[in-house]
């Protein structure tokens, strides 16, 4: 079904970053006869403004940024009581990764993003949503492509909106080496199934792709209604040259000292201060709750 641009709406993050950006503001007007575009002005706009799409009628929201803004625009939609049913999610990467536009097919030619996103083909993808406390009130959460524990949610805390602009993904690489030198809290990953494994760092996913086009779970499909896990039970500086041959052979979860986890629901938790990260945003602390909810998302997908 191709859009409709009085019902589709368009939210983007004005800061994202990279020459996608640029183009697509160069190409405002352009886009602005696809839909209504909205811009967001801070952290947690973007999932206001597609709560507020939806109860307006909007039947398309198109998330223009990165994976951040994906998961803002996600949170959005679904904190309203419209039936998933009734809407679809559309992605234009314009962030510094992108890693669930790449899960899905898009180009990154902006071009060619919205090609796809006029044709308006779409598919129907697994929810997994996170129970958490915060501030001693309970929380939920839900995400699309990837979440993780322990070292990688340290490492993102490191990075400030100025960094990403700068550096891109390289600032994610200095701000894990930096972390490495930092003590690690163990974490427990009990799965529903009765499998407990513990490690230093927790990688979960509801697709193949993790930090690029890295297939870190293989076997991972956005509607398989599995949660993918990898743990690590250490990680060291000396191991880096081998985790990284795993990575581009996309045999990390093979190696040593890695254990690969599949379940419908995965229980994080830790005796010393964790924290967790949803979509390359760090949003709470452990313990939390990973399941695979029985929500399906409709997404604009290549045909």
């Amino acid at each position: 079904m191709s859009l409709i641009a009085s019902k589709t709406c368009i939210i983007t993050n004005p800061s994202a970053r990279g020459n996608r950006a640029r183009f697509f503001l160069e190409q405002r007007q352009e886009w602005g006869q696809m839909g209504v575009i909205m811009e967001t002005s801070g952290p947690g706009d973007a999932e206001k403004l597609a709560s507020e799409a939806i109860q307006s009628g909007f039947t398309t929201v198109i998330a223009a940024g990165g994976d951040g803004t994906v998961y803002e625009v996600l949170n959005g939609l679904l904190s309203t009581n419209v039936d998933c049913d009734k809407y679809r999610l559309g992605v234009l990467p314009l962030g510094t990764v992108n890693v669930f536009a790449k899960e899905l097919g898009f180009s990154m030619n902006i071009a060619r993003c919205q090609e796809v996103l006029y044709k308006g083909v779409s598919r129907n993808i697994d929810l997994p949503i996170v129970r958490f406390k915060k501030d001693s009130l309970e929380k939920r959460r839900y995400f699309v492509q990837l979440a993780g524990a322990g070292l990688d949610a340290f490492a993102i805390q490191e990075v400030n909106s100025k960094m990403k602009k700068q550096f891109g993904p390289i600032a994610y690489v200095a701000a894990g080496l930096k972390v490495l030198g930092k003590t690690l809290p163990q974490i427990q990953c009990h799965t529903a199934e009765g499998m407990q494994v513990e490690g230093k760092l927790v990688l979960l996913g509801n697709g193949a792709f993790y930090g690029g086009r890295f297939r870190v779970f293989p076997d991972a499909n956005l509607d398989d209604g599995l949660i993918h896990a990898i743990v690590f039970q250490d990680v060291k500086w000396f191991q880096l040259p081998w985790r990284g041959i795993g990575l581009f052979l996309n045999k990390l979860h093979t190696q040593s000292g890695v254990t690969y986890l599949k379940s419908t629901s995965l229980e994080l938790k830790s005796e010393e201060l964790a924290f967790f990260e949803l979509e390359g945003e760090v949003v709470g602390q452990l313990p939390a709750n990973f399941q695979m909810s029985s929500k399906k998302l409709q997404v604009i997908v290549p045909d």
